[in-house]
């Protein structure tokens, strides 16, 4: 289960090792969680911090696609950070790297969220 932290109004969502077809709970725990964040603020931000995964399917691209469209329905933010050589290029090559803006680290990622000089 991936673990949520907030700071400075913004939510930071702690994403675990792997995410595959492999492990439909864990997705299933993941998309909650993410839609749970999106509903619960009236103008989400949310950082995806990729620092620990290590690898992510089709079905996981799915599940934060849903989340960042609800994101989207309610003026939010949505970005993602601290992505391995592996992650940042299957955001390449589904061009979800045009969607997603990413940050080399969550600080940075925060900061740009929470307007943080």
């Amino acid at each position: 289960m991936a673990e949520i932290h907030e700071e400075n109004g913004v939510s930071v969502v702690f994403l675990d090792k792997r995410y595959d077809a492999f492990q439909p709970q864990s997705l299933d725990q993941l998309g909650e969680q993410l839609l749970a964040i999106a509903s619960e603020s009236a103008q989400p931000k949310v950082v995806l911090d990729f620092s620990r995964t290590d690898y992510f399917g089709s079905n996981f691209i799915e599940v934060v696609f849903r989340a960042w469209k609800r994101v989207r329905q309610k003026d939010g933010e949505f970005v993602v950070c601290g992505l391995n050589d592996f992650c940042a290029e299957i955001l390449r090559v589904t061009r979800l790297d045009q969607v997603w803006p990413s940050y080399p680290n969550r600080d940075e990622a925060i900061r740009a969220l929470a307007g943080v000089t």
